[in-house]
Parts: structure tokens; C-alpha cells; sequence
């Protein structure tokens, strides 16, 4: 079913029920099901991340599917879709079965090749491609979800240009003949290239943790602090915006670790 764009801007709870009591209480029990489900995957998956912060890390197949299996999961729940199918029940029933399609093929790659495969990472077997083409479906649809029809088009254009791209007359063509287990493997199987590639690398064990204890600093007001302290002991020098910004990032960076934050 296509999903509008502008529907993803209406509540969570959104009843389709005639009687407004039961409207109400429809929306009460699904928003506080959705709601607890994201909030207990949100937990899980950053007391997951602490773990590995302050331990050693696990293999990076692992590290890597799991990280973009629980953004999946959280992102299909947090921004859900089939607004005109009712009752409100069924909305959930199939928003909590897209985020169990799109963490199976993580799942399958966790199963699989934590211990690289050569051969299979060379020449893929059925299973695998059907893995790697369900996880591209779903990463554009959970694009469009959460970034719009823009993103989402912009990722299916040009990953349906290497699948078909060498059918189109030159100069728009390339002229590559990939077939589509080469994809898999490029795109979907190995750690350099594709979805598991620098990417997901750096998002899992750099911006993750720096966006965590950045909010949490937030949240506890040390932000603020920070800011109010550079602010008053360099308020009146001559340059003081810049010294004040460069002292600031650096209170935060002594404790975050990371100085362009």
C-alpha cells in the first residue's frame, strides 16, 4: 500500500473508530503498546552500546547488524504507516511485523557470516539474496518514512540504475553487467562496501555514543552549565562568541572524547 508522507505528521494514536469512547480507549492501549515497546528497545539497545563501550567489542558483523537492527525496529514503530487500514490494532500488528522483516535479514547475516565465508561471500547462496534484496526494500521504505519521499526515491533510482542501469543507451547507461548475486555480496554481504560498510561502522561506535551522553548531559542541565560557565569567565574578553565556543566544545569533548562535538 502507498504510503502519503504527510500522514506521518499526524499522532501516534490516530483512532478510525465511529464511537469516540472506544476511539479513546483504542488510542490509549495502542499508543501505550507502541510507546513501551520503543521505549524498551531504545533501552535495551543503548545499555547494548555502554556495554560494548567499556568492553571488548564484539565482531564487527555482530556489532554492525545488530546497531542497524534495533533502528529498524525503533524506527518502524516510531513513525508508523497504513493510516486508512483500521481498526487501530491491525495498524500495529503490521508495523511490528515490517520491523520483524527488516531485522531478519541482519539476524540471517549474524547467523551466518560473524565468521566470514569466502565463498558464500563470493558467490551467495539463494537465501542470501533474498536477504539482500529484503533489507533494500526495506531501508528505502523506512527512508521514507522517516526522511520522506525525497530520500527514499533518491536511494531506489539509483539502486535500480545498477541493477538496470547497463540496459540503457549510452551516454546515460554504464557499463557494468552485474548480476544480481554481485550485488548482494558488494552491498549487502561484505564489511568495506554497502550497508555494514564505513558508515554504519562510524555510526555505531562513534556518533551512537557522542549523541548519548551528549543528551544525557542535556537532559542533566550540564549543557547549559557548561555554556554559563565559559560565558562568564569570558564573556568580556575581545573575541569572546569564539573563545567561548572553543572552550565550551572542549568541556565537552573532556568528557564525551570527541572534540568536533
Amino acid at each position: 500500500m502507498k504510503e502519503d508522507s504527510s500522514e506521518s505528521e499526524r499522532p501516534l494514536t490516530k483512532s478510525f473508530s465511529t464511537d469516540p469512547q472506544l476511539a479513546k480507549i483504542e488510542s490509549e492501549w495502542m499508543g501505550s503498546i507502541r510507546k513501551a515497546l520503543v521505549v524498551g528497545l531504545a533501552v535495551v539497545w543503548c545499555l547494548w552500546q555502554l556495554w560494548f563501550a567499556v568492553t571488548i567489542p564484539p565482531a564487527p558483523v555482530l556489532f554492525r547488524s545488530l546497531h542497524l537492527a534495533f533502528g529498524f525496529a525503533i524506527a518502524f514503530l516510531m513513525y508508523p504507516g497504513f493510516r486508512r487500514i483500521r481498526p487501530a490494532w491491525l495498524r500495529g500488528v503490521l508495523d511490528v511485523a515490517l520491523a520483524l522483516v527488516a531485522v531478519w535479514p541482519l539476524a540471517h547475516l549474524i547467523a551466518n557470516f560473524v565468521r566470514p565465508d569466502v565463498v558464500r561471500l563470493i558467490m551467495p547462496e539463494q537465501i542470501d539474496v533474498v536477504a539482500g534484496l529484503t533489507i533494500f526494500a526495506m531501508i528505502i521504505l523506512v527512508n521514507w518514512r522517516v526522511g520522506g519521499p525525497p530520500l527514499a526515491l533518491t536511494a531506489a533510482v539509483f539502486l535500480a540504475y545498477m541493477f538496470y542501469g547497463s540496459s540503457l543507451p549510452t551516454p546515460w547507461g554504464h557499463s557494468g553487467t552485474y548480476m544480481t548475486p554481485q550485488i548482494i555480496s558488494g552491498l549487502y554481504l561484505k564489511l568495506d562496501t554497502g550497508i555494514l560498510g564505513v558508515a554504519t561502522s562510524a555510526a555505531a561506535n562513534l556518533i551512537f555514543p557522542v549523541l548519548f551522553f551528549g543528551s544525557t548531559l542535556i537532559a542533566y542541565g550540564a549543557g547549559d552549565f557548561l555554556s554559563n560557565l565559559t560565558t562568564a569567565a569570558l564573556g568580556r574578553l575581545r573575541g569572546a562568541p569564539a573563545k567561548i565556543a572553543v572552550v565550551a566544545s572542549a568541556g565537552f569533548a573532556s568528557i564525551t572524547g570527541t572534540g568536533p562535538a
